[in-house]
């Protein structure tokens, strides 16, 4: 038994060049020792760290940052970004990281019909490898478009499309009237992301509600806990929730219906069923 520790420290930080262009960036250092029992050592360059955690000889640092460049004019605008992560970053203050990347993008957006419409892209180069310790190095275009269109205050649309890398970690969920053999399961690499929603706002001032339907849809060419598939992973997911607020008592009310499936080689999971909640 190794228990561990892990401390995660970030700034960022946005200012105005002149009146058109801003520049914005963050940085993020995190401190991982993977055995407390380990022996402590003597105080490294990480002179902040030092005081709220012990370096020992299993401690690691890794760090992540991203800066932007943009020009905003009327009705439109542009950046210019890059973004970077150590290859062995990790932190245990969630699930979902990317790590061993490095991307240089172009995002452009533009606003149309009087504010109604919003088109936003990201597109540029992505590759992996930057410490040159693995035997290969993957270099790719990736890109992302969004899609938002707000014809009335009360209908909403918003469409996105993502072929960006990511790396999600999936813990199997409990059923007390079935069990899953399998393991957490590791996909890595979404080649493709595709979402949708939906939302109709209606009512009175005294209760508001809101009907929203969204979708979603993955296909990863992935690497299943540490080994490559040939065939594709494919993750869909559908929601329909209806919700009210009642302004007067201060109180809501929503239910909705909930649909996941997940297909894998040889391997189909499907959970669906209702959802409940009252503030």
């Amino acid at each position: 038994v190794t228990p561990q520790e892990n401390i995660v420290m970030s700034l960022n930080g946005k200012t105005k060049i002149t009146k058109n262009i801003n520049l914005s960036g963050e940085y993020a250092l995190s401190g991982l020792t993977r055995n407390l029992f380990s022996e402590i050592v003597q105080p490294n360059s990480k002179a902040v760290y030092n005081t709220i955690l012990k370096t020992r000889t299993t401690t690691s640092y890794f760090s992540a940052y991203k800066a932007a460049l943009g020009y905003k004019g009327k009705g439109y605008g542009i950046q210019l970004q890059y973004e970077r992560i150590d290859p062995n970053y990790k932190t245990l203050g969630g699930y979902f990281f990317n790590k061993d990347l490095e991307n240089i993008t172009i995002a452009p957006n533009v606003t149309l019909f009087k504010n109604k419409l919003t088109i936003s892209a990201n597109v540029g180069k992505q590759k992996n490898n930057l410490n040159n310790e693995k035997l290969s190095t993957s270099s790719r275009w990736v890109g992302a478009l969004n899609l938002t269109y707000s014809p009335t205050q009360k209908w909403n649309f918003n469409a996105s499309y993502s072929n960006f890398s990511i790396y999600t970690k999936i813990r199997q969920q409990t059923d007390p009237f079935y069990k899953d053999n399998l393991d957490s399961l590791n996909f890595y690499q979404v080649s493709q992301n595709a979402n949708g929603t939906v939302s109709h706002s209606f009512g009175k001032q005294t209760i508001k509600q809101t009907i929203t339907a969204t979708g979603a849809y993955q296909i990863a060419n992935n690497k299943t806990n540490g080994i490559s598939d040939s065939a594709n992973t494919k993750v869909s997911n559908g929601n329909l929730i209806y919700s009210s607020n009642f302004t007067k008592t201060k109180t809501s009310l929503s239910f909705g219906l909930n649909y996941n499936r997940s297909y894998l080689p040889n391997i189909i999971n499907e959970f669906y069923g209702p959802s409940l909640s009252v503030g």
